[in-house]
């Protein structure tokens, strides 16, 4: 197997494709066979997409999505144009136009075409703004299984939280998911973290409206617990949910573990609703969960994508090539330290490893063999030979 990554910063989408697919070719020595894409919001995908596919071959398996910033094998990057190209793996790609109504069948109807193809791993980029990126990972384990490897992360856009795009082929979705199926035994090692501590007791959810606007916790106001504990800090509404979201603690079925076997999930506060007393969250919340509020510093996102890095370092000194997918929340909080985080998650791994990936409205990654859709948390996967 052979990767290569590039990245072209060009006003014009159609130009900015066009140098993607030569120097994805002369750095591979040849056309790539498969081509993973993320595109800034701020390019026309359909005119990226157009320039690529017309200096490549008919056959070239092409996934990806649009993204708030976009991660190389040295930086990130922003309003870029960013691949990576492959040879030498069996890749196929992989689609459902929407994930309305129902996110989880979506997913399962999903599943159901890739599972044909026997695929090892499953590199995934849903829209998250008009349906439950979360639900749709439970469609895909619903058919190939529940700890099936799934990787990826949420499609983004520039913060309008208007519509995102996903790639597949020679098409362009807007409210679907895509989907690369990748086939053989590939050795495949993943880490997530986040770098939020959780704070004061646990509590309880015990009132909900609709999938995700928690009322009450404990039984009392949510809201009003969730400005008492911030306090003084509570004064810039605009980053707070993103600063000080929740963590949800739950096991694999979505309940709450009193025990070691607890798995966090961080989830951001997406509005504060004053008028009901609640807090929006960004993806489903049920009566029962438990939750507790958190806090971070820009060094304590620092330093835990540099323990991701570490962790997979040592589960795989020397992958292949490396998926990267961060948080826009995260580079929000760290402003012009997105840069340092990067360096030092990338400066963890093995020297000359390929990477790619970008930022995200979600990751997804597997805890514990089992993969969870993620807010504000750095993962990294790394494919073996």
């Amino acid at each position: 197997m052979r990767a290569a990554t590039v990245s072209i910063v060009h006003t014009d989408a159609l130009t900015a494709g066009r140098e993607v697919a030569e120097e994805l070719t002369f750095e591979l020595g040849g056309p790539p066979e498969t081509v993973l894409l993320f595109v800034s919001s701020q390019h026309d995908p359909v005119q990226v997409l157009a320039g690529l596919r017309g200096r490549l071959p008919a056959g070239v398996v092409v996934a990806g999505c649009s993204s708030f910033a976009e991660i190389n094998t040295d930086e990130g990057l922003t309003s870029s144009v960013t691949a990576m190209g492959l040879r030498g793996i069996e890749c196929a790609a992989f689609k459902v136009d929407s994930l309305l109504p129902d996110s989880r069948r979506a997913g399962h109807a999903l599943a159901e075409k890739v599972r044909g193809f026997g695929p090892s791993l499953l590199v995934t980029f849903p829209d998250g703004i008009h349906g439950s990126p979360a639900a749709y990972v439970r469609g895909l384990q619903d058919v190939l299984g529940a700890t099936f490897p799934i990787v990826g992360g949420v499609s983004a856009e520039h913060l309008a939280f208007e519509r995102t795009s996903q790639i597949c082929n020679r098409e362009v979705l807007t409210g679907g998911a895509v989907a690369l199926a990748i086939r053989g035994t590939r050795a495949i090692a993943t880490a997530a973290k986040s770098g939020f501590r959780p704070l004061g007791a646990v509590r309880t959810v015990t009132r909900v409206e609709g999938k995700n606007l928690i009322l009450e916790l404990d039984g009392k106001p949510a809201l009003r617990i969730y400005k008492d504990f911030l306090g003084h800090a509570f004064r810039d509404q605009q980053m707070i949910g993103i600063e000080f979201p929740l963590l949800v603690i739950l096991d694999f079925e979505g309940s709450y573990m009193d025990s070691d076997e607890r798995v966090n999930v961080v989830r951001v506060v997406r509005k504060l609703d004053e008028e009901k007393g609640g807090l929006l969250l960004s993806s489903e919340i049920a009566v029962g969960m438990k939750i507790r509020l958190t806090c971070s510093t820009r060094d304590d996102l620092l330093l835990a994508a540099a323990q991701a890095a570490e962790e997979v370092h040592r589960k795989m000194p020397s992958p292949s090539l490396a998926l990267v997918f961060g948080c826009a929340g995260r580079k929000l909080i760290l402003g012009t330290r997105y840069q340092e985080e990067i360096r030092r998650a990338f400066s963890a791994l093995a020297p000359g490893v390929p990477k790619v990936g970008f930022y995200t409205y979600g990751e997804l990654c597997p805890v514990r063999d089992i993969t969870l859709c993620h807010d504000e948390t750095f993962t990294v996967v790394l494919l073996g030979a």
